[in-house]
């Protein structure tokens, strides 16, 4: 199958349970690979690939490792034994952007989506569309999709994916289509300034055949470029907002091509469902196929999720963990009406903190009823500076919270019937607040 894994059957992947991980998995699974793997803990993802027949092992052993070719996830640290022991023994060893770069050279046009904000909405839309005009495709999602999940295959014409730019891993891939949505300081830990983010964007960039964008740094060589505005090629007009559920025109060649009407909220979703509409139409699809495609988006989960009601309280989940998602999640659900809305954030990772304290600073004081989550550290060591208790104490009348008993004991307390819980942040409180709508 794979060309240089040809001779190789037996896959190990340690990560396993992250949500792009998992999807290699899958893709492995559906090419006759026997996939096994370990994670830190047991989460959604690990439990259906068990169900698929991946073996999981809780913990990482080098005990564990029974394979020709190991896989790791971006989180795992170089010193784990489980990648010493393929290292030390020979074994294939592959970076999850490593992987995804082989797994790019089945097929016969790859579409990578990038940016600092959108990436998982617009690969999801982008899949809708490409089902409904029945393309053999392939797609890799961020995220779960509420229909498709985080993969789908039905033939190897077009490969869809993410292009991460944390530890520059898109620059691995050579795209024939690429989608730039927006560019802003973010991976803080990798990245030194904003025009380091932007000098990796560039050259990822002049690596694809085809570029689509509305940011003005980039060559225009291969750029095919968008906005909301008549100087660029492709454009929307006519925006109308329902409830916060959008519907518009897509203008291009001097003429309406589509009119899209969204079934998800935020006026953020115009500007990833006029990209995917884009893609679309340069790899062949119809205009029909692109409108009945983006009406059937639901969403996906983890983006303005409705995870249930407790206690006659709304609460609203949303990956949002740089401050202009926030800001933008924030100002849609202040649109539906609730009494009294509360912001519960999780920062994720104490340099992300540190480095945009400043406007995480500008977002939350100009809101009311803020809590603080303890950080996500995810792949760091704490610092104070960066931490979510000295981000509290900065932010005037809001509270902080340490674990979900204190953060529940909170709202019990301070939140009444026709409130809304908003929980914003990409670690694992979402995990643990939707167990209460699970168990009860």
């Amino acid at each position: 199958m794979f060309l240089d894994l040809i001779s190789y059957k037996k896959i190990y992947m340690v990560g396993i349970g992250g949500i792009s991980m998992s999807a290699i998995a899958k893709y492995l699974l559906l090419n006759d690979y026997t996939v096994s793997g370990s994670d830190s803990s047991i989460n959604e993802q690990t439990k259906e690939l068990k169900k698929l027949g991946v073996k999981i092992f809780l913990g990482h052993n080098a005990q564990n490792v029974d394979a020709d070719v190991v896989i790791y996830s971006d989180s795992i640290k170089q010193d784990n034994e489980e990648l010493c022991y393929a290292h030390k023994n020979n074994l294939k060893v592959f970076s999850r952007g490593e992987f995804l770069k082989i797994i790019c050279s089945n097929f016969k046009k790859t579409i990578a989506i990038s940016g600092s904000h959108g990436k998982t909405t617009t690969t999801a839309m982008l899949t809708h569309i490409f089902d409904n005009a029945n393309m053999h495709f392939t797609s890799f999602i961020g995220g779960n999709d509420l229909r498709f999940g985080n993969f789908y295959s039905s033939g190897n014409d077009f490969l869809i994916l993410e292009a991460c730019e944390y530890k520059r891993n898109f620059l691995k891939l050579f795209p024939d289509v690429s989608v730039i949505l927006n560019v802003e300081l973010d991976h803080t830990d990798c990245y030194d300034d904003i025009n380091d983010i932007r000098s990796a964007f560039i050259q990822f960039a002049n690596q694809s055949k085809m570029v689509i964008s509305k940011e003005n740094f980039l060559n225009e060589r291969n750029l095919v470029s968008v906005g909301n505005n008549q100087s660029v090629q492709f454009n929307f007009s006519n925006v109308i907002k329902d409830n916060e559920k959008y519907s518009f025109n897509i203008n291009g060649y001097d003429k309406k091509i589509a009119e899209i009407k969204l079934n998800i909220f935020g006026k953020h979703n115009v500007y990833n469902a006029l990209y995917a509409s884009i893609v679309a139409l340069k790899c062949g699809i119809d205009a029909q196929s692109i409108e009945n495609g983006l009406n059937a988006f639901k969403g996906v989960s983890r983006r303005f999720e409705f995870l249930g009601e407790y206690n006659k309280i709304d609460f609203i989940a949303d990956y949002a963990h740089h401050p202009t998602e926030i800001a933008s999640t924030v100002q849609t659900v202040k649109q539906l009406n609730y009494k009294k809305i509360f912001i519960v954030f999780q920062p994720h990772t104490y340099s992300r903190t540190e480095r945009l304290f400043d406007d995480f600073l500008t977002v939350f004081s100009q809101e009311k009823n803020v809590v603080i989550y303890k950080t996500y550290s995810a792949r760091e060591k704490y610092t104070r500076r960066g931490g979510a208790k000295t981000l509290q104490k900065a932010i005037k009348d809001s509270v902080y919270a340490d674990s979900v008993y204190s953060l529940l004991n909170y709202l019990k307390t301070n939140a009444n019937e026709n409130d809304a819980v908003l929980i914003l942040g990409a670690g694992d409180l979402y995990d643990n607040i939707k167990r209460l709508f699970i168990t009860g």
